[in-house]
C-alpha cells in the first residue's frame, strides 16, 4: 500500500537520496536554508515500510496574494516506477493546497544522448507527460533556456572505466595540456578564501554584463553544506616556471642545433618555451608572488553526484583557459569518490550557445528532461501571475 506524508527526518532523507543518482542539489534536505524567504516541506511516498520517493517542496508569496509552490527537479528515487510516480503526481496536491498554483519541474527525461546524436522522447517519459496531463498539470512551453527556471537541457558527463580526461575531446585535450604546460595547477580551498572566489564571479559579470549571487549567498550556502562542497582555484606558480623553464630552454638549444628529424620540432619547442618565460618573468615582476590564483569553480556534491554550480575567472587572465584544470582537478576527485555523475549545468535548447561550446569538450551527455508543468489551484490569481511574469520577461 502506498502513501505520502510530510514527516520524514533529515537523517533519512539525506541517506535516501545518497543512493541514488538521479538525486540533485535542488532537492537536498538542507536546500531550503539556502532560500530564506521560501517556506518549504519534506515530502516522502512509502511502499508499505520502504521509502521510494522524497521531494522538497518550496512556497514563497509574491505580492502579497499570489502563492507560488515549486518542486526543482523532483522527486528523487524511484522515478522509473510509474506507479509510483502516478501517486506522487495526484497526491502532492495535498501538500499545496493554500498556494496559487504548484511548479513541478519533473525529474524525468525525455533522452539521454551523447555529443552529436540525435533527440527523442522516450516512451516512458511519453507516459509520464500523459499521467501530468490527465491530472489537470499544464505543461509549459520551453523554446529556449531562459524559458523554464531550470534549463530543460543538461550537459551531464556519466563516469566510466576511464579516468575523465580520456574522455575529453582532443581539442579540449590540447587545452588541458597546453595550460599545464603553462604551469597552471589546481588548489582545493575552503571557506576562508571566499573573498577571492567573489573576485572571480564580480570578473565574469563585467564580462557578461550579468549579475550573480551576492558574498551574504555563498556563505550561507557554504554553511549549509560545511561537508559537501569543494572550491577548486587554479594558479600559476611563477616559482615552479621560472626555476625549471632555464635548464628546459638550455636542453632545448642543444636539440634544436642537431640537424635531424626532430630539429623542426625542437626550434618550435625553444621557440615557444622562451616566449613563456618571457611571459612569465614579466607577469611574476608586476605581481612579485611565487604563486597567483587566477580562477575558481564551486561545486556541491552528495555520494553519488557534484553539481558544478559557480566558475568564475580574474579579469587579469582571462587569455588563459586555466578554469579546466580547475574542472579536472574536480572530476579526477569524482572519479576517484566512486561517483556516478557530474551535472556541469545547464545549456540552451539550441545546443548552438557558447555554453555548449565549451562543455561539449568535455564528452558529457545532453540530458533533456520533460520540463516544466503548472498545477493551478486558483485560477484567477494564477492569470494575473503569468501576466505579470511575462510583462517581467518583456522588459527585461
Amino acid at each position: 500500500m502506498l502513501r505520502i506524508t510530510d514527516k520524514i527526518s533529515k537523517k533519512e532523507y539525506d541517506e535516501f537520496c545518497n543512493r541514488y543518482s538521479n538525486s540533485s542539489l535542488l532537492q537536498a534536505y538542507d536546500w531550503y536554508n539556502v532560500k530564506p524567504a521560501w517556506d518549504h516541506k519534506h515530502i516522502a511516498v512509502y511502499d508499505e515500510e520502504n521509502l521510494v520517493l522524497v521531494a522538497l517542496i518550496l512556497t514563497r508569496t509574491v505580492g502579497k496574494i499570489l502563492k507560488m509552490s515549486y518542486i526543482a527537479r523532483g522527486p528523487v528515487g524511484e522515478i522509473g516506477n510509474i506507479k509510483y510516480m502516478q501517486f506522487f503526481i495526484e497526491n502532492v496536491k495535498k501538500y499545496v493546497k493554500d498556494s496559487t498554483f504548484l511548479k513541478l519541474d519533473i525529474n524525468i527525461k525525455e533522452c539521454s544522448v551523447e555529443v552529436n546524436e540525435p533527440l527523442y522522447i522516450c516512451e516512458y517519459a511519453k507516459e509520464v507527460d500523459n499521467i501530468l496531463k490527465f491530472s489537470n498539470y499544464i505543461h509549459i512551453p520551453s523554446k529556449t533556456m531562459s524559458d523554464t527556471i531550470q534549463p530543460k537541457f543538461y550537459a551531464n558527463y556519466y563516469h566510466n572505466e576511464k579516468r575523465p580526461y580520456e574522455n575529453f575531446t582532443r581539442n579540449t585535450k590540447r587545452t588541458v595540456n597546453r595550460n599545464l604546460n603553462r604551469y597552471i595547477e589546481a588548489e582545493h580551498m575552503d571557506i576562508s578564501n571566499l573573498d577571492l572566489f567573489m573576485d572571480f564571479l564580480k570578473s565574469n559579470e563585467e564580462k557578461n554584463e550579468i549579475r550573480l549571487r551576492d558574498k551574504a549567498y555563498f556563505e550561507n550556502l557554504l554553511n549549509t553544506f560545511p561537508n559537501n562542497y569543494l572550491l577548486t582555484f587554479s594558479k600559476i606558480n611563477y616559482r615552479k616556471a621560472l626555476n625549471e623553464l632555464p635548464d628546459k630552454i638550455a636542453s632545448l638549444r642543444i636539440k634544436s642545433s642537431i640537424e635531424n628529424k626532430k630539429q623542426k620540432g625542437y626550434i618550435s619547442q625553444l621557440e615557444s618555451a622562451e616566449e613563456l618565460y618571457s611571459e612569465l618573468q614579466k607577469e611574476y615582476d608586476k605581481h612579485k608572488q611565487d604563486e597567483v590564483y587566477i580562477s575558481g569553480i564551486l561545486s556541491i556534491y552528495n555520494d553519488k553526484v557534484l553539481d558544478q554550480i559557480y566558475a568564475g575567472t580574474s579579469k587579469d587572465y582571462t587569455h588563459f583557459s586555466s578554469l579546466i584544470i580547475s574542472y579536472l582537478k574536480q572530476w579526477d576527485w569524482s572519479y576517484e569518490k566512486g561517483q556516478k555523475l557530474i551535472s556541469i549545468g545547464g545549456i540552451d535548447n539550441s545546443l548552438n550557445d557558447h555554453l555548449y561550446g565549451f562543455k561539449r569538450g568535455f564528452n558529457p551527455n545532453i540530458d533533456v528532461f520533460l520540463g516544466e508543468y503548472d498545477y493551478v489551484i486558483k485560477p484567477i490569481r494564477y492569470k494575473l501571475f503569468d501576466f505579470l511574469l511575462n510583462l517581467r520577461k518583456k522588459n527585461k
